[in-house]
């Protein structure tokens, strides 16, 4: 009972144990939470703990190890157990949203100049696509935008045509001059309807990142920059 009140113990304990679990396979990952939930279910209150620290890690896009596969089976645990159930339930339900091999939502976007199109317009290039989904008042997004750019082998993969990034802006003005600190090879949209892009996309913060393969379909969401990282030499080589 004392280590299951000593929460920055639990948390240290999870972070380590979160970060192996992307490497693990998807079984080995749901037996490891399944372990982890049955032996916490001697303490009181304990489940509980765990569900909402692994939520914490695993599910917020922030967090240096996040993973929503990986958060799937704490959730479907929770759930099984009456564990917070009705949250878990809206959680899993959320992460069945744009998963890894569905199409893309379809997004009207304003250009320059005001023109409207669709995203799916945009997309026709046959090549893999990144959405930023950014805020222009936004420094958070400012700085993914600098890190993206500054990144030699992303940079090369952009310059090189082999994929194309389309940065879109979801603040509630439209935008009434150019982003300046958008790099130069990028596209840059607005939303035609903030809210409705939040929603298609489940954007629970900015910036986000979205990898649309391309047949159009999700490849990855709410990418990390390691993941978006792997995936480029996994399948771009760069």
């Amino acid at each position: 009972a004392e280590v299951i009140c000593d929460t920055a113990f639990i948390e240290r304990s999870f972070a380590n144990f979160a970060s192996v679990m992307p490497h693990a396979s998807k079984a080995g990952h749901e037996a490891a939470v399944v372990r982890l939930m049955d032996a916490a279910e001697a303490s009181p209150g304990a489940p509980a703990l765990l569900v909402a620290v692994a939520e914490r890690y695993l599910y917020e896009p922030q967090s240096p190890v996040y993973c929503e596969d990986c958060f799937e089976p704490f959730a479907r645990y929770a759930v099984a157990n009456d564990v917070d159930v009705e949250r878990m339930k809206l959680l899993l339900e959320d992460m069945g949203q744009n998963a890894p091999g569905t199409a893309a939502p379809a997004l009207r976007l304003v250009m320059a100049g005001k023109k409207v199109v669709s995203l799916q317009q945009l997309l026709k290039s046959a090549k893999p696509t990144l959405l930023m989904f950014y805020d222009s008042g936004c420094d958070g997004c400012r700085r993914l935008a600098t890190a993206l750019d500054g990144d030699e082998g992303f940079s090369r993969c952009v310059a090189q045509g082999r994929m194309n990034v389309i940065a879109v802006n979801l603040a509630e003005e439209n935008i009434k001059a150019p982003i300046t600190w958008m790099p130069s090879k990028w596209i840059t949209a607005t939303a035609c309807d903030a809210q409705d892009a939040r929603n298609a996309y489940a954007l629970r913060s900015t910036p986000a990142l979205y990898l649309v393969g391309a047949d159009g379909r999700i490849a990855l969401k709410n990418a990390t920059l390691p993941r978006l990282g792997r995936y480029l030499r996994g399948n771009l080589g760069n």
